[in-house]
């Protein structure tokens, strides 16, 4: 995620706007570090609106890459999460990214 915005301030943001990945990698370091990551946190990291995010959301839930999880004391509250198949293609991924870089 730095190297991302390191890029972003080199380069500018308007070359490499990709705001579904932004909020995969987001969901992923919450995942790694066991913090509950709400819908709205996701989408201001990913640096686009609320709505916008939301279908972001959509879309990547109906590819079952992430869940969504009502918060069970605020009813106005849902975190977002990876599911099993997300969170592997994510660490495989990220894994073969690093294997390239030896």
């Amino acid at each position: 995620m730095q190297l991302r915005r390191l890029r972003i301030e080199a380069l500018g943001e308007d070359l490499f706007f990709d705001p579904a990945w932004d909020m995969m990698l987001d969901i992923f370091v919450c995942d790694l570090t066991q913090q509950r990551n709400p819908t709205s946190v996701v989408g201001r990291s990913a640096g686009i609106p609320h709505s916008t995010a939301l279908r972001w959301l959509a879309a990547l839930e109906r590819r079952n890459l992430i869940k969504r999880e009502p918060d069970r004391t605020d009813a106005r509250r849902v975190y977002v999460a990876l599911t099993t198949e997300g969170f592997t293609k994510m660490r495989l991924w990220m894994e073969s990214e690093l294997l390239q870089g030896l």
